[in-house]
């Protein structure tokens, strides 16, 4: 055997092996891009970074509108605190009849806004003891009609 030949016959084994390896690399790194596409998400033919420049568009704003909605909230606690200071000035320029009748009034709402919840839970508790009371009836009725067969099948 010729060495040369040997020789030649081992590189150009190297080299198709070579030459297939890389092949089978790109492929593989094409395969894994497109898994790794699919699973990133493509949002209108965009790249990642347009998406990221998007969202941060949406949170800069976003983050103005609950500022400005903090703001007014700020305002609406600002106003009512205001209101209830009014309304403790008025509550202590008050004589002491006019002070009691007050408070009989804050008692006598709350007392009415109790008998509202209570009458509404009793309500409740009435529809589920009519929905009960007619299943029972029916239970009843049933065991009538079979008692009812039986005895007819027993003549």
């Amino acid at each position: 055997m010729n060495w040369r030949e040997f020789l030649m016959d081992s590189i150009t084994a190297a080299l198709i092996g070579a030459i297939a390896a890389l092949l089978s690399n790109v492929w593989t790194d094409f395969k894994g891009w497109k898994k790794i596409e699919r699973l990133i998400g493509n949002l209108h033919d965009t790249t990642l970074g347009r998406q990221h420049e998007n969202i941060e568009k949406t949170i800069f704003n976003e983050a103005k509108t609950i500022r400005t909605s903090s703001d007014e909230i700020h305002d609406l606690v600002g106003n009512i605190t205001a209101t209830l200071s009014k309304q403790e000035v008025r509550y202590e320029n008050l004589d002491t009849d006019q002070k009691e009748v007050r408070n009989n009034v804050i008692k006598l709402v709350s007392n009415w806004e109790e008998l509202i919840r209570d009458n509404q839970e009793l309500k409740q508790a009435i529809r589920e003891l009519k929905l009960e009371n007619d299943r029972l009836k029916e239970i009843v009725r049933e065991q009538n009609r079979n008692l009812d067969r039986e005895k007819g099948r027993e003549r």
